[in-house]
């Protein structure tokens, strides 16, 4: 966060995590160099990915390097009276570049 000029209610926990933010504020970054794109962007949690500057309340969880993911409370449970799950698929394109492709998670 040594850059911040503005940005408020930040947190970053690892080495360089928010590095480059200016003045986006309620972001969260975990993890090496968590975060370190986003540069004005709000309500941003980035866990071990460098999310994406100028980008705005958005998850983003791991990198390239995963190629697995498992959430509880997700698989098996009865989603009869409320919404499906909305994942994205996640599709390297290139180093630290990815395509999202919406998918329903609706077992």
């Amino acid at each position: 966060m040594q850059a911040s000029t503005a940005g408020n209610e930040n947190t970053a926990v690892g080495l360089t995590a928010l590095l480059n933010n200016t003045t986006g504020s309620d972001n969260i970054a975990i993890g090496f160099q968590a975060g370190t794109n986003v540069t004005t962007g709000n309500f941003e949690i980035d866990i071990g990915n460098p999310g994406a500057a100028n980008e705005s309340n958005t998850i983003r969880i791991g990198s390239v390097n995963q190629t697995a993911t498992y959430v509880a409370g997700i698989n098996g449970v009865d989603k009869s009276s409320g919404n499906p799950v909305l994942l994205l698929r996640f599709t390297p394109i290139a180093s630290h570049h990815v395509v999202a492709r919406p998918c329903i998670f609706d077992p």
